[in-house]
């Protein structure tokens, strides 16, 4: 049973932000922190809010409640139904919209909130870390690193270390 009144939760939900949240300011702090460079918010398949052209990785920011998060995401206790039928939806468009990002030959990062939350300045790393080597890819100086295997996705090449948070598995 909800708490408040109707309007009330009309009023509360219209003040949700669907871009320039806090997980995403923090994550932009922490990249121009470490000189990199982006667009915001590109007209690509599912807006990842995050864009870099150059190197083709595009950004997404997962809100914990909206998208499902396995370990903090939670939901309302009114209206079952609805809020279970609108997260798994939620995640059928998310799947939908990173694979149509892949086919067009990006790379997407996937960020939950209490990720960034917990530490903005690593998240922005894994950025830089994935960027520096699509720029030696795109220079030809690919050598990957010692110890480690390098894996073909999309077309591109990227070491092992990273295919979890893309959601591939090594060749």
């Amino acid at each position: 049973m909800d708490t408040v009144t109707p309007e009330k939760r009309s009023w509360i939900m219209s003040r949700i932000r669907s871009k320039n949240t806090g997980p995403e300011r923090l994550l932009n702090a922490a990249m121009l922190a470490l000189g990199l460079r982006f667009t915001r918010w590109a007209e690509l398949p599912g807006k990842p809010d995050f864009y870099m052209a150059k190197y083709g990785l595009a950004i997404d920011v997962r809100g914990c409640f909206w998208h499902g998060c396995p370990k903090h995401g939670s939901r309302p206790k009114s209206n079952k139904s609805f809020w279970d039928k609108k997260i798994i939806n939620n995640k059928k468009r998310d799947k939908r919209n990173a694979r149509k990002l892949h086919n067009m030959g990006f790379i997407l990062l996937r960020f939950w909130e209490c990720e960034i939350n917990a530490d903005a300045a690593r998240c922005a790393r894994e950025v830089k870390n994935v960027r520096d080597e699509q720029r030696a890819f795109r220079q030809g100086t690919m050598q990957g690193v010692s110890g480690v295997g390098v894996a073909g996705v999309g077309g591109r090449s990227i070491s092992v270390p990273w295919m979890s948070r893309l959601g591939f598995r090594p060749m």
